[in-house]
């Protein structure tokens, strides 16, 4: 009985031992992703300067944005040039809680 105790404690040992170690991530001489994000984005930027400080749109007619959100609720979304798979209709329906 004492000798089977022994194990038990001796294998619960062994497997809590394998936990103590440093976190992989924590090693010396480990590649870590900082910044890789933010490099990308400034890769794909066309003028670098809008990601410290974006544009404004410029001049917007609030007809022409009012219209447009009324289709989408009445479900009458325009189709994109060049054909469409009918996403544009599942999206309407979805936020119109159709």
């Amino acid at each position: 009985m004492r000798k089977t105790v022994c194990g038990v404690v001796l294998a619960g040992l062994a497997l809590l031992s394998g936990c103590a170690g440093p976190e992989p991530f924590d090693r010396p001489n480990t590649w870590r992703a900082t910044g890789v994000n933010d490099s990308n984005l400034a890769a794909m930027a066309v003028r670098p300067a809008d990601l410290a400080r974006g544009r404004g749109t410029g001049r917007v007619d609030g007809q022409v944005l009012a219209t447009a959100v009324d289709r989408l609720r009445s479900g009458q979304v325009k189709s994109l040039p060049g054909g469409s798979s009918g996403a544009s209709a599942a999206g309407a329906a979805g936020l119109t809680g159709n």
